[in-house]
């Protein structure tokens, strides 16, 4: 029923966003996807796929955007079948539309959240709020954001939560050289049962007109405020990426 009301509001989202900006040119699909690999072998044999997308599409005074990141490493030891050691997702998907002054916007943003392992297994929620773009010099963008909304996750043991939250984001983007962009996210979600926060950094450099390789690092901690065990993990990742 949650997931059926999630896409319902983004259908309703995109509709209406199609509507407001029919008039005016559309950009294409920008952005880039990566695919990374790593394999080990010694007492056990680990495989960890990971994938990520990073794609927007412009309208006169909108955008849409979908962010996507997949993690799942399998683990064989001798003599047994390959077990599935971590399983993770994360899904967000937001409507911007600038308001008069076209630096700050609004946003509406469906999430989808999974973690095989941490506190909340599964995790819906739809958010809203309002953010701003902001260059102080001309290779480097900023973005911040802020706002609220209403999670519906699966708890550790089966349980059901329902709760509101509140978001911050900001993100800063940095064209050192043509084909070479830093990046580094920040993002901070944040309910009366869970507070979850992720630093990212990420080089990406182009080596052809499409192909590329991704360098990311990145700091995940979840605290689940019914619990006095806090996780925390790194994880750095090399990937090939495809820009679109």
């Amino acid at each position: 029923m949650i997931t059926r009301t999630l896409l319902l509001c983004w259908v309703g989202v995109a509709h209406l966003a199609a509507h407001a900006d029919a008039a005016t040119p559309v950009q294409a699909w920008t952005g880039d996807l990566a695919l990374g690999l790593q394999l080990s072998d010694s007492e056990s044999k680990t495989r960890r796929y990971t994938a990520s997308a990073d794609l927007s599409r412009r309208h006169q005074r909108s955008e849409l955007s979908l962010e996507f990141d997949l993690d799942r490493e399998y683990v064989k030891i001798p003599g047994n079948q390959a077990e599935l050691d971590r399983d993770r997702y994360d899904l967000r998907l937001k409507y911007r539309h600038d308001l008069q002054d076209q630096a700050l916007f609004g946003y509406v943003s469906p999430r989808w959240r999974r973690n095989a392992s941490g506190y909340y297994v599964q995790a819906k929620a739809l958010r809203a709020g309002f953010g701003g773009r902001f260059q102080p010099l001309e290779p480097l963008l900023l973005t911040l954001e802020a706002g609220a909304g209403y999670r519906v996750a699966r708890v550790e043991g089966g349980a059901t939560a329902r709760e509101g939250l509140g978001t911050i984001a900001a993100q800063a983007r940095w064209k050192l050289r043509p084909g070479v962009e830093w990046r580094l996210e920040f993002a901070h979600e944040q309910s009366r049962q869970e507070r979850y926060r992720t630093l990212e950094s990420s080089l990406h450099t182009r080596i052809s007109e499409h192909l590329g390789v991704k360098v990311r690092a990145s700091y995940e901690r979840g605290y689940p405020f019914s619990s006095t065990d806090p996780s925390a993990e790194t994880n750095l990742d090399v990937s090939l990426s495809y820009a679109l």
